[in-house]
């Protein structure tokens, strides 16, 4: 105890919530008085600060406590302030901290640095100038000054400590919060006084209250201190009055200075009494616990206890007495489940878990023989938390204890604040709200983000998937206040219900046309897509679907997911899985498509290809695979990726899929590919005239396409043309007449009504200015709906658009590998280079491979061996080798180099070569045996052939 305390009310105000007290004329000013009256001051200034600043910060201008790493020392704490709780506490120096705190760190840990936040009672004994010797010897006033000390504990003791994860923990020291720590949590110790009213009283007692309440004699205000506090014990020691005094050394002997004098105070022998260090009271801990004895010569003695501490201490203390009897227990009253009788039929009653220092007060009053307890209204519970000030701990930094013992700052902890006249939005934190993310955490950095987006007209929401792992939670709490897809799906629906969709008419006159945009960011797991939106997904002039983070992110759907006729899509990281064969991805009617690092897969549908693209200008694919879920017995031509005109740009890179690459509006069946039936005719000597891609005769013939389309590092299974331009080579191939007549018919039974509809909103989308009256005619529906398309779509080339039908100007095959053939190029120039081809048809082949030849006689000696490896099968002169089609070149001019072949993989008699046939217009100056004499040596490397289709013809 220190002072002369009279009854503590300031609990009691502190319930009503009183602002103050008026005090009256002519009426006693109580001790009591006074101090509620300061606390309540402070309490108003603290809750104030509190408000303002937070329950932990340091000034953002000549902030303290900041701890810094020292080459081969213990870290630094710079001088300055820090507001815990509304309290200031004051660092006055730079400080070197203890080597012993960091001692019990094991190697490569994670710690923080802590500091613990008290106000420590002070008074004469301490600091004598507080009291003024005019008065003749007794102190007026005590005082509260804010003390603190220095703790470290790793990050795992601490978050297990909170009920939090490490990441949690950090988040919430952040924002400025106090946390508890092993040696104080849970901080949840209450203690209630009482009455036992069946007590006998003491022998010495001559006045007994009629109800056999309290017992004293006299007024007292008893104070109860907890001693030691920890998970399994809780000890405690109480006092009636304050007896306090010094203890000092003098040449080994301990005698006491400014001890009370008077009879019903002074110090006996045999009396329980405490010493505490100076350092010790700073720090909130306790002191030793024993007897003392007074000696004839002014000297004392005290017990064991005390003993060994002063000398640990250097002699000099501060001598508390104590009323309990000392029964030889240093840490004083062990608490239990009962309660635990004081004196005067007094008991206290303690729960919970404390920490030492914490204490409370009790007035027992003679006159109505009861104690005023509770200290607050009497409808509220008995049992109250301590009514001293803390320990609070706030997080200072983070630090690491390497193998070589060195301690490094890997993190300040401190949340500053700036002063209010210099407050800018740099200082203002912003908190992610999960609808929309922002760079960086403060109004400044969300300001220049946000600037940036309306430069950019682009928004983005970031989504979680609906459940989180534990894991996940523990590494990326934020992620929990994320919306989910379906939540951020419905914002974007109500966003652009208020957006007018644009209007292609209008789009000269309106400087900004396209404002709707869909921008999601991915977190890693599963997501559902909704089968049905609240909007439409068309008309958009953004799309942007990515992964935000390392993970992979798997977007599972049923139906098709279509952004036709939206400007831009742009699609990163993200998985998505269709679990029918009618689900899909189309992309028709915009200016660009990007899709990088994207795994799409689907199961068999002949009818329809897995992606089907269309853009204006630009298409780009990289690091992008289209698998079919295919069974070993499946069959035909397994569409995976659909181009479905030549209009844009396009590259594809290092795309891979099991199956097909098909190139033009209308999907081909696989009788319909014109690769078997291009060169029996060739081989039949039926092809006389030249291939026209563009059909440059015609007189409403369009301009030829400026776009090219580069295959780089890709696989396929087969590169095809649509059904259009299939009908026409295969026309062409039947009668090389036909090649003049543009009248020719597509018959496609597998051409689905729904992809019709997408046909037709296709050529309908903005920016493609192309006619859809006769394409919708031929459908027999003026307004195409799905009931009123005839599964069997029938068009003539009259009637299929002509922008549409045009091929490429350019394709480009490089570094690429075609699993099965025949595939067909067909393009204004082809080049087919460094790619491989390691199987062929199943179909028929052309036995061409001798009659080309002719007579090996009449070659030299020395290639006669590698004439005969071509022709025939290997140790037979009477089985010719057949010569499979492996892909066939339609174009104006070709490059081929470097190609490679693998006919041993798929033939395991090796009796077949794979087989590359041109179709360029070509004068016929060389005979073939001397091409294949110029050849022979690259067909011999690469195990493939290449020849013009001229010398495919028999005979």
């Amino acid at each position: 105890m220190i002072g002369d305390y009279g009854r503590d009310t300031s609990v009691f105000g502190k319930s009503r919530r009183y602002e103050g007290l008026n005090y009256y004329s002519g009426r006693a000013i109580l001790a009591s008085d006074l101090n509620e009256d300061s606390l309540l001051h402070t309490m108003q200034r603290e809750a104030a600060l509190i408000d303002v600043i937070g329950h932990v910060g340091v000034p953002k201008q000549g902030g303290g406590f900041r701890i810094e790493t020292v080459a081969g020392k213990p870290p630094v704490v710079r001088a300055g302030d820090i507001y815990v709780e509304g309290a200031r506490f004051v660092q006055g120096e730079d400080a070197q901290l203890p080597t012993w705190l960091f001692t019990s760190l094991a190697a490569n840990t994670d710690a923080v640095v802590l500091i613990q936040c008290i106000k420590a009672a002070e008074d004469y004994l301490r600091q004598p100038y507080l009291r003024d010797p005019g008065l003749g010897g007794p102190d007026t006033a005590g005082r509260l000054r804010p003390s603190h000390r220095f703790m470290v504990y790793t990050l795992a003791e601490l978050a297990e400590a909170n009920g939090l994860t490490s990441n949690e923990l950090l988040e919430h020291i952040k924002h400025g919060s106090t946390i508890e720590t092993p040696d104080s949590a849970p901080r949840d110790g209450r203690a209630s006084f009482a009455i036992d009213t069946d007590h006998i009283p003491d022998d010495d007692d001559c006045l007994i209250h009629e109800d056999a309440g309290y017992t004293g004699q006299s007024n007292h205000n008893y104070r109860v201190e907890v001693h030691v506090g920890t998970d399994s014990q809780t000890t405690i020691k109480w006092a009636r009055e304050d007896v306090r005094a010094r203890v000092i050394s003098d040449d080994g002997d301990f005698r006491l200075q400014a001890q009370p004098l008077d009879d019903h105070r002074a110090i006996q022998t045999g009396d329980t009494v405490e010493v505490k260090a100076d350092i010790d009271a700073a720090r909130n801990l306790p002191g030793a616990l024993g007897t003392i004895t007074l000696q004839a010569d002014g000297t004392v003695t005290f017990s064991a206890e005390i003993t060994s501490y002063l000398a640990e201490v250097g002699g000099s203390g501060i001598l508390t007495r104590w009323d309990h009897k000392h029964d030889g227990n240093a840490n004083g009253i062990v608490v239990g489940n009962d309660p635990i009788p004081l004196e005067k039929g007094i008991t206290v009653t303690l729960t919970g878990r404390h920490m030492p220092g914490d204490y409370w007060f009790c007035a027992a009053r003679v006159v109505t023989g009861d104690i005023l307890w509770p200290p607050h209204d009497a409808d509220e519970e008995d049992a109250v938390p301590a009514f001293n000030w803390g320990p609070y701990h706030a997080a200072l930094a983070r630090v690491r204890k390497a193998s070589s013992g060195s301690i490094s700052v890997t993190g300040d902890l401190r949340p500053d604040f700036p002063q209010l006249i210099n407050l800018t939005a740099d200082d203002v934190t912003v908190r992610d709200t999960g609808r929309c993310t922002f760079a960086g955490d403060t109004v400044q950095s969300a300001l220049e983000d946000l600037c940036a987006r309306i430069r950019n007209r682009s928004c983005r929401i970031r989504v979680r998937p609906k459940t989180l792992g534990e894991r996940t939670q523990e590494v990326h709490p934020d992620w929990a206040r994320l919306p989910t897809l379906e939540e951020a799906l419905e914002a974007v629906a109500k966003v652009l219900a208020e957006i007018p969709v644009h209007d292609p008419k209008k789009e000269a006159a309106d400087p900004e046309p396209f404002a709707r945009h869909l921008a999601i960011e991915f977190t890693p797991g599963e997501y559902d897509w909704p089968e049905r939106l609240d909007f439409e997904t068309g008309n958009l002039a953004r799309v942007s679907l990515k992964a935000c983070a390392d993970g992979p992110v798997t977007v599972l759907t049923k139906s098709m997911i279509s952004f036709d006729r939206c400007l831009n899509v742009s699609i990163k990281g993200i998985n998505l899985i269709f679990s029918d064969a009618g689900g899909g991805l189309s992309i028709m009617g915009g200016k660009s498509i990007r899709m990088d690092n994207v795994l799409i897969r689907r199961n068999l549908n002949d009818e329809a290809a897995v992606v089907t693209l269309a853009a204006a200008r630009r298409i780009k694919l990289t690091d992008t695979r289209i698998n079919l879920g295919l069974s070993k017995d499946q069959s035909g031509l397994k569409p995976a990726l659909h181009l479905w005109d030549a209009t844009a740009q396009t590259h594809l890179e290092n795309v891979s899929s099991n199956g097909a690459l098909i190139i033009g509006p209308v999907m081909p069946k696989a009788s319909d590919i014109p690769g078997t039936a291009l060169v029996q005719a060739a081989e039949a000597g039926r092809v006389t005239s030249n291939f026209d891609p563009i059909d440059t005769q015609r007189w409403d013939a369009p301009t030829l396409s400026g776009a090219t389309c580069r295959i780089v590092g890709c696989k396929f299974l087969s590169i095809v043309p649509g059904a259009d331009m299939s009908a026409k080579l295969r026309d062409w191939a039947d009668d090389a007449a036909n090649a003049a007549n543009p009248n020719f018919t597509i018959t496609n039974p597998a051409f689905s009504a729904s992809l019709v509809m997408s046909l037709t909103r296709d050529l309908s989308a903005p920016r493609r200015n192309v006619a859809i009256a006769d394409l919708m005619a031929v459908t027999g529906a003026g307004q195409p709906r799905a009931a009123d398309v005839a599964p069997v779509l029938r068009l003539t080339a009259r009637e299929l658009p002509k922008r549409i039908t045009v091929p490429f100007r350019h394709i480009d095959v490089l570094d690429s590998e075609v699993l099965k053939g025949p595939s067909v190029l067909v393009g204004e120039s082809l080049s087919l280079r460094n790619s491989r081809f390691p199987q062929w048809t199943d179909g028929d082949s052309t036995q061409a491979g001798i009659e080309l030849i002719g007579d090996i006689n009449k070659f030299e000696s020395y290639i006669w061996s590698s004439i005969e490896h071509l022709a025939f099968v290997p140790n037979s002169k009477n089985v010719s080798r057949a010569w499979r089609p492996v892909c066939c070149l339609v174009a104006r001019t070709t490059s081929v180099s470097g190609n490679q072949g693998n006919p041993y993989e798929m033939s395991t008699n090796g009796r077949d070569l794979p087989l590359i046939v041109d179709f360029t217009p070509r004068e016929n100056k060389l005979s073939p045996q001397l091409e294949m004499i110029a050849t022979l040596p690259d067909m011999m490397r690469s195990k493939i052939l290449y020849f013009h289709r001229k010398y495919l013809a028999k005979g």
